[in-house]
């Protein structure tokens, strides 16, 4: 016979059943209600409230049922949400910590209902107001002996909420006492890795960059050998330095002091970006963020090394060449390797950084493989589709050279 299907688009295994109807015994009888005395939360996040009677009992004592909502008393359930909710805030302020065994011996259903007795969305939201930043600390798992002893005692389940909120996989190397030499030296490339990143952008002034694989045993990216990184900077071949190093004669710059007016910054000379009025204007916004003013095809010229500018923090046409300050998470994605997010919130035209790696001639790309090729990202803003003359055309190649940019998806 077939199976029937059901319309509703909750599975029934998250669905409650429904309370039988109870037996109050004379229908015309009143019974007082002494108030709500407990609560359940499913797996929707609907609640359902234990509501006790005072001149009524089943016959093995109890005399308290479970309803949803109270049409005739609606305060009763107002008052208990205002009273647990200030419990749980009082709960949150006294401390962040949670503990662990009631989220894990309980069954799924009743999972949400152990989260409110522990007021964790409360100690999720005080975490963040005190500065304990989501991503904080992720690389402590590195001072952490990964061999204890026969000695280490068993720590204990309660995990302070700097850990709650962290990497799943760092919370629970940072508390286990079984791990293998196996599973140590399997950690030690992440530490290596991220140790040589971090470097690189420190000396640079940008912010850190962590690793995280929640999905599977990988360790890290899986790089060419001697991967250099470069966080805001390009490699160059010999003959192609070789002009960089003569290259003022081909670039524009400006004598200002701040660029505070596009129109007469010698920068913008050949910009074709301009204002609603054909004045020439600025790609970004006084707050350093991306104006989305820019129409396909038009070019954005930030100020460079050889204007006068340079010397000042206030030019507002230099962004995306700054260090860049947010941080970074390289992760394993479910079905698409590696990605990049960022561990903080950010503002919608954020410039984050610029996808680096080594300058080759476009002519070379034929020589590399197909996987190669899918790290490569041709500068081509100032060529023409019909010229076929590759000896002058460049391409980023970030197979062997970049940042963390040849993670995003």
């Amino acid at each position: 016979m077939p199976k029937q299907t059901s319309s509703r688009s909750v599975p029934d295994l998250w669905k409650v059943s429904e309370s039988e109807e109870e037996d109050f015994g004379d229908d015309t009888g009143e019974w007082p209600v002494d108030g709500v005395v407990g609560e359940e939360i499913d797996m929707l996040g609907v609640s359902r409230y234990e509501i006790r009677w005072r001149n009524w009992r089943r016959k093995d004592g109890t005399n308290t049922t479970w309803a949803k909502q109270m049409p005739d008393r609606p305060d009763l359930i107002e008052d208990w949400n205002t009273t647990q909710a200030k419990k749980r805030q009082k709960q949150a302020d006294e401390s962040l910590d949670v503990a662990l065994e009631p989220l894990n011996i309980l069954d799924i259903h009743n999972i949400k209902t152990a989260k409110r007795s522990q007021a964790v969305e409360e100690k999720v939201e005080n975490s963040y107001s005190r500065g304990i930043a989501r991503y904080d600390n992720w690389d402590a798992v590195e001072s952490v002996p990964s061999c204890p002893g026969p000695s280490s005692s068993r720590r204990s389940s309660t995990m302070k909420s700097e850990d709650i909120y962290k990497n799943p996989s760092r919370a629970s190397t940072a508390h286990s006492n079984t791990h293998s030499s196996t599973s140590a030296k399997d950690a030690q490339p992440i530490y290596s890795l991220k140790e040589k990143w971090n470097n690189s952008a420190r000396k640079i002034g940008a912010a850190r960059i962590t690793i995280t694989n929640e999905i599977d045993e990988e360790a890290e990216p899986q790089l060419v050998e001697g991967f250099k990184y470069l966080e805001n900077r390009y490699s160059y071949p010999k003959d192609i330095r070789a002009l960089m190093e003569e290259s003022e004669p081909y670039f524009v710059f400006c004598q200002c002091k701040a660029c505070a007016d596009a129109s007469v910054c010698a920068c913008q000379g050949p910009s074709e970006l301009v204002d609603a009025d054909g004045d020439k204007t600025w790609a970004y916004t006084s707050e350093g963020l991306f104006a989305f003013n820019v129409p396909p095809g038009v070019e954005v010229i930030e100020c460079n090394k050889f204007c006068a500018c340079g010397k000042r923090q206030r030019c507002p046409n230099r962004v995306a060449q700054k260090p860049r300050d947010t941080p970074i998470d390289v992760f394993k994605t479910e079905d698409r390797g590696w990605g990049a997010r960022a561990t903080v919130d950010v503002p919608r035209g954020k410039v984050l950084g610029i996808y680096t790696g080594r300058v080759i001639p476009r002519e070379d790309l034929e020589h590399l493989s197909h996987e190669h090729r899918g790290y490569t990202f041709n500068l081509d803003a100032r060529e023409n589709r019909g010229d076929d003359d590759s000896a002058e055309k460049y391409t980023v190649d970030a197979y062997s050279y970049g940042n963390w940019t040849r993670f995003i998806k």
